[in-house]
């Protein structure tokens, strides 16, 4: 019995894994799957050879990353996955630069309602609207239909529009409803212009910042560990010389597609732009180096050099691809976002 659960888990596995796409997500949540299916193989004594677990791999990436595809198949030598796992991540930076951006600052969506003509006709004849002109001078004239009926097209432009009950044909002077108090005039639709503005997105990101003495967070969500209040009178500046208030100090666990970070004692600062890791104490709170490129970075073990984490860099910084990444319609920078701890 015990023999045929196990075998039932592991084919669904393996259908798991055939049928695995990346679709619309992002690489690190792709690989993120990929990895936890090929671990649990492996758990249960049904380890994917690495030939098959590359092949997976690129079948279920998109056509925009063909020719990548292309280039790994005809490498002689086996290429470890992590190494397709960076590749994969600048090849999607490179194609996320390389979409045309949208700019909705400026974008207005308006709504215009525009009133009815009603045309009438009596009889069941037909009836028809011909345009003539005759020297230079132009004209709607009107014809009988055949039959008994007849239609006729009239031109409203000209005609007042009353101010009172707002029906065309007479004047507020002639209005019946002029001296009735207590009359409403129909709800009509009334014309209108609606905008539609860009909404400001907050930041969910990690950025490693080597200035800085503390882990900065402007998210009290982000203290899931634990969030004590931070009753002591010391703040944080910033470059520009302001001084930013601390509200609470927690620990956090920070989870990315590879591996989970635990932060200690990191501040909760609500006037902080962006959530900031401090570059020594995540090394050293980790056991740690971090290495960074231009186009992408890495954490990795101190004692085995093994790699923990790879992200491509954007727009100049180097955030950490956790679960709740978002995208960002313009470059943002932390120009001068250096803080200290001072009294």
């Amino acid at each position: 019995m015990f023999t045929a659960q196990s075998r039932a888990r592991s084919m669904h596995i393996h259908y798991q894994l055939a049928t695995l796409c990346k679709g619309d997500s992002s690489v690190a949540d792709y690989y993120h799957r990929f990895t936890n299916l090929i671990d649990t193989l492996a758990a249960i004594d049904q380890p994917v050879p690495h030939h098959e677990q590359l092949s997976f791999l690129l079948a279920g990436l998109g056509s925009e990353f063909d020719s990548l595809v292309t280039s790994v198949k005809t490498q002689f030598q086996p290429v470890p996955l992590e190494d397709i796992y960076g590749h994969l991540l600048s090849h999607e930076l490179r194609l996320s630069h390389n979409q045309p951006s949208v700019d909705l600052s400026n974008a207005s969506a308006n709504f215009v309602n525009k009133g009815t003509s009603n045309q009438s006709g009596r009889g069941g004849g037909r009836s028809s609207s011909n345009f003539h002109s005759n020297r230079g001078r132009s004209n709607w004239n009107n014809q009988r239909g055949r039959g008994r009926g007849r239609s006729n097209f009239s031109n409203t432009s000209n005609r007042p529009v009353c101010q009172v009950c707002h029906k065309i044909g007479h004047v507020a002077l002639q209005c019946y409803h002029r001296f009735n108090n207590s009359y409403t005039m129909d709800n009509t639709p009334q014309m209108q212009a609606l905008l539609a503005t860009q909404q400001q997105v907050v930041d969910p990101n990690w950025y490693p910042d080597s200035g800085a003495t503390h882990h900065l967070t402007h998210d009290l969500a982000n203290l899931n560990v634990r969030a004590d209040e931070y009753s002591g009178s010391e703040q944080i500046r910033v470059g520009n010389g302001t001084s930013l208030p601390i509200k609470h100090v927690g620990t956090t666990q920070l989870s990315t597609p590879t591996h989970s970070f635990r932060l200690n004692n990191v501040l909760h600062v609500p006037d902080i732009s962006h959530n900031l890791l401090s570059v020594h104490k995540f090394t050293n709170d980790t056991n740690t180096f971090m290495e960074f490129h231009p186009s992408l970075f890495c954490v990795k073990d101190l004692a085995s050099r093994r790699l923990l984490l790879h992200g491509p860099s954007k727009h100049g910084l180097y955030p950490f691809p956790s679960h709740f990444n978002k995208v960002f319609s313009s470059p943002r920078a932390l120009v001068g976002e250096r803080t200290s701890l001072t009294n």
